[in-house]
This record gives structure tokens, sequence and C-alpha cells, in this order.
């Protein structure tokens, strides 16, 4: 194989083989399964080559886009794990609001390119996530309310197939794979190599306001939260944030943060859209703060607005939908919050994240969403302290049961169970996706569902 790729080739316990392979997982809790050889693919061809070598030597293929995944499910064991990390190119056709993307593109590059020809799409909240796994995993990103969900933004992918083979796929050609490259996550039966997305004016005056409360306001807070959420406009993105914060005097107390994000063409007009949020209640941590923002500073934000604290090595993370309205679940998720073992983690609460899709109607695999987007983010600095923080996370989501309408499969703990995969897809879409992974991969060349458990 080393012969026929330009990029690079390691092989498992040679040489500088774990340094690599312990460096493709951001997260610094590192899956211990070990591939048989890491390819670091420079082109497509390389991506190729690859995929036809494990074809003839009947080895398995996973595959890495940055590493982002809480869950590592480009880890396996055995097999050849393919790294396109290398295939960031950005072309845009500002005058039909166009881009032909590589898969690995960075989310804030992309923001920084497009804003150059005053044009934007709903990248991920870390401007680290590249295309790849965000978009094949649906992609929920910044003002998905009026833009959509990422993944319905995506007009054609090129896709190397489970024979290695390059092809085309929209609307009208190559179907099967079109559908499942918008929102099939690690279902997905080929590579994405390469994306034309549709683009978006880009919002030219952007305001947030943010309020801090107590956490033991919550309950009080959340009656307001379910009246506010239905009146602010559909390109107000509008978070709260279950975590701690330091006093004045060093102490450390559990808050209930929100912020509302107008994405606006005017002050006039985001000052209106805002203005469901003049009634919140007061708080005793203060008055809301206003700011002016742009999208390209919006999108460099190292952690989406307080989500994933840099610097701490550390993570694991579970999420759910829920159709619940906030005052009906915000008692419960509070009391889980302030039993974190860690000060640094948090809970994010994302509302209306994005429109239901017509799940008879819309040619994309994504179809599992609600009114509201929950993310539980453990994380802490030692190992020694793994488990419990684990432990946490997973029990906060499953003390939510009751309220859990589906999962979402970018940022869900899917190493738990096959359950958890078929409930991040409507019945009839995840009993589709095993019919055409099937046909399209019969000797099951690709990793799929279950992701390793690290």
């Amino acid at each position: 194989m080393s012969k026929s790729i330009t990029g690079n080739l390691f092989l498992r316990n040679v040489g500088s083989y774990e340094l690599t392979r312990v460096s493709l997982i951001w997260n610094a809790r590192k899956p211990s399964l070990k591939p048989d050889a890491i390819v670091q693919a420079k082109d497509v061809s390389d991506v190729q080559a690859a995929v036809h070598f494990a074809k003839a030597n009947n080895l398995k293929v996973s595959i890495r886009g940055r590493g982002h995944h809480a869950s590592a499910p480009s880890m396996r064991n055995d097999g050849i794990l393919i790294d396109i990390s290398m295939l960031n190119s950005i072309d845009v056709d500002s005058a039909n609001k166009t881009a032909s993307v590589e898969a690995a593109a960075l989310g804030g590059n992309i923001t920084q390119v497009l804003s150059e020809h005053d044009l934007a799409f709903p990248i991920g909240h870390c401007p680290t996530v590249p295309l790849s796994g965000f978009l094949l995993g649906g992609g929920l990103g910044w003002n998905s309310g009026a833009w959509g969900v990422a993944c319905s933004n995506v007009t054609a992918v090129d896709v190397v197939t489970a024979d290695g083979d390059l092809i085309h796929a929209d609307a009208t050609h190559n179907t099967d794979y079109y559908w499942a490259a918008r929102g099939g996550g690690a279902g997905f039966f080929g590579i994405a190599v390469r994306y034309n997305i549709r683009l978006y004016s880009l919002p030219t005056h952007i305001h947030q306001r943010s309020i801090s409360y107590p956490i033991e306001s919550a309950s009080m807070v959340s009656r307001w939260l379910d009246e506010a959420t239905s009146e602010l406009p559909a390109k107000v993105e509008i978070s709260a944030f279950l975590q701690q914060s330091e006093t004045d005097s060093g102490e450390r107390r559990h808050v209930l943060s929100i912020t509302a994000t107008a994405f606006a063409h005017s002050k006039e007009e985001a000052r209106d859209c805002l203005a469901p949020f003049d009634k919140a209640p007061p708080s005793k941590l203060g008055p809301a703060s206003d700011t002016e923002t742009s999208f390209t500073a919006l999108s460099s934000l190292p952690s989406s607005g307080g989500a994933m604290p840099a610097g701490l090595p550390r993570s694991a993370e579970d999420a759910f939908f829920t159709d619940s309205a906030p005052s009906k679940y915000i008692e419960k998720i509070c009391k889980w919050a302030q039993k974190s073992p860690s000060p640094q983690s948090l809970i994010l609460l994302a509302f209306r994240p994005g429109p239901i899709p017509d799940r008879e109607k819309e040619d994309m695999i994504y179809s599992m969403t609600a009114s509201t987007f929950v993310a539980v983010y453990s994380v802490w600095s030692e190992s020694k302290h793994d488990a419990e923080n684990i432990r946490w996370g997973r029990q906060t989501v499953a003390a939510m049961k009751e309220h859990t309408s589906g999962y979402y499969v970018n940022e869900s703990d899917i190493t738990l169970s096959e359950e958890r995969h078929k409930q991040s897809f409507s019945a009839v879409n995840w009993q589709r996706l095993q019919t055409l992974i099937r046909k399209h991969d019969p000797d099951g060349r690709f990793h799929y569902f279950p992701a390793t458990t690290v």
C-alpha cells in the first residue's frame, strides 16, 4: 500500500504509530483500540487506494475527519483507519451562494473564507469542528433555527464507496448515498470526501443578550422560558447553561445562564428580535448584558458559549432531545447539575435547535429532533476521576428518560446500546439505513454502529 499513496502510512507498533494514533483523538481520554494501519490521506486518490487495499486483503475500514466525537467512533481494533484531515480545501461560488468544500475543512476556517464574500453557513458552535462528521450526524449549527440543520443545506456529496470508487451523489444521482450522507452518522456506507453546500447572506448585525440566575431560581425562570422560546423568532438562537461560576470572593456557585443571539441585518431588526427577552425575570446576580458581535467572531469562540472549556484534557458527553416544556424538567436536571463531581462540567439546553424535518418527504436520513436539545458535558483533569465523571453524565441522561424523545448521533454516547442508535432516527429511516448498508456494503467493509467504548 505504501507505493500507492502519497500521504503517510503508519503500521501498528512500528515507528511513530502510537504517537500518531493517540494524536488522532482530541480527547485526552484515549481509546485503547488499535487499527492495523493508519493512512493519512493527502488527497482523494489516497482514500481510494486505501479502500482498494482493504478490499483486496479483506480488512475493515474506519474513517477519521478530525476526531472530535467524544466516543471516538473512528478508533477500532484491526483494519485500516483512514485519516482525511488533510482534505480541507474551500471553493466559493459567491454568485450562486454555494461552496464546494472538502470534508475535513474546519468550521472556523470556512466562516473566515465565506465572510470575505459576505456569506455564511450554519457551522458547528466550536470552530475546530470539521464538516465531515458534523454534516454526517446532522449538524446543529449557528442559526439553525432560520437556516435549518446543516445537513439540509448539502446539495451534493462526493463519496468513496466500499469498492473504492469515487461517485457524485445528489437529489437525482446516487440518491441512496445522498440520503444517507445527510444525517447517517456512523451508519454511513461510504467515505464523504467533499460537500457542495448552500450558503446564506452574512448577518450584518448580531446581538446577544445574556443573564445569569442562581440555580435556585431555575423553576421560576423556566416558566418564563416556556413562553419566550415560543415567542422569539426563528433567527434568534437561545441557550441555557447549568454550570458553576466563581464569585468575587472566590467561592463557586451553581448558576443558570441564558443567552439569546439574534442574527439580523440591522440594529432595529436585532432589537425587535430580542424584544421577548425584555420580559425576562430580574436576577439577584445582576441585570442582563447586551453585546454586539460578528459572525466571524462568534464562530471563533474556543468553545460554544461555554461548553467544553479549553485546557481541560478529559471529557465525556451524552445528549438527548426533548419536547417537554422547560418547566416540566428544569428542577430535576438542575439537581443533577449540582451532583457533578467536577466544577468544570456543565449542561447545555439548546432551545429550538432547528426546524422539525418532514419525516415523510425529506430526502435525508436526519429525522430525530425536538423542541430542545440537551447535552451533558463531563469535563475533568485527572484519569483517576474517569469513572465518577462518566457515571455522572450517563446517570443524568438516564434520569431524564421520561422526557426523552430521541438522541443526536453527533453528541450522544453511542457506545451504550443498539437501542441508542435506533432512537437517533425515525423507525422507518433506521430500517431503510440497514437495508442500504447491506445493499451498498455487502462485505461489511466499513465499521458501523456500535462505536467503540473508551
